[in-house]
């Protein structure tokens, strides 16, 4: 599997999820201070009783396990671009078992 692949993977399986909202894949989001375009893997834009909450959804493929500076990157990233994240790891891709924060 490429980390293309798993992209896709990660959009799809988002998809599949009945009613979560609307999924957006490779989206140009600017940075709340800047005005500079920040690449996201998966936009997941929820609309629930009138409140729109996006989720930014980084997708990693990796031969090694993350560490605490890629969970580091991501919450800068959902904070310049001002959605909500919960950062989740998965060893996909790298030997281990999976693990949870």
């Amino acid at each position: 599997m490429t980390w293309q692949e798993c992209q896709e993977a990660v959009a799809v399986l988002y998809e599949q999820l009945d009613g979560i909202g609307t999924v957006r894949r490779n989206v140009s989001v600017p940075d709340r201070v800047t005005g500079t375009p920040r690449q996201v893997d998966v936009l997941v834009e929820l609309n629930e009783r009138g409140h729109a909450l996006p989720i930014l959804v980084d997708a990693k493929f990796r031969k090694n396990k993350a560490d605490v500076k890629d969970v580091e990157e991501v919450v800068a990233l959902t904070a310049a671009v001002g959605t909500r994240c919960r950062p989740a790891r998965s060893t996909l891709g790298a030997v281990g078992r999976p693990q949870a924060f």
